[in-house]
């Protein structure tokens, strides 16, 4: 089976828990609303830094924690590539809590469990992706799999 290879940044106190989806149920994220589980993970660890680094303000970074860059390999036969985006998918929520055109989207596709994975543009890359997975599908065990992991220090300069 083909294996595509993503990237998720995660704070290193909570690498074991980076793949449960807890963190965006938690908060909600762009394709998910509070209280549905899923996992951003990018193409790229670049980017899994950029995606990082628009969530965090300058008030809260802290330039002493650590990061951890966990690669995840993901069966392609169990991604599903979007080829029709809801209206208005780059807009940010205003709220946890908004219910967006995306969310609900993401929501709907979390809940139907067609896919393990999905391949969307990146919202500040958009010619680049990010893959939302479902940690409640029947196959993401079988489906995703952690790889190497590799210490991130975040350049302060990033929040200059």
């Amino acid at each position: 089976m083909e294996k595509v290879y993503a990237w998720r940044l995660a704070k290193n106190k909570y690498r074991e828990s980076a793949l449960d989806g807890v963190g965006s149920a938690l908060s909600g994220g762009r394709w998910n609303s509070v209280g549905t589980p899923v996992v951003y993970a990018a193409s790229t660890l670049a980017l899994a830094v950029l995606e990082v680094r628009v969530h965090i303000a300058l008030a809260n970074f802290q330039p002493r924690a650590r990061y951890v860059g966990l690669e995840i390999l993901i069966d392609s036969a169990c991604i599903e590539n979007v080829t029709k985006l809801p209206r208005g998918w780059r807009i940010t929520p205003a709220a946890s809590t908004e219910s967006t055109a995306a969310r609900r989207f993401g929501d709907q596709w979390t809940s139907e469990k067609r896919s393990v994975a999905l391949r969307l543009p990146s919202a500040v890359i958009p010619s680049e992706f990010i893959y939302l997975l479902n940690p409640a599908h029947l196959d993401f065990s079988r489906a995703v799999q952690l790889g190497k992991e590799i210490e991130v220090f975040l350049d302060p300069r990033l929040w200059r």
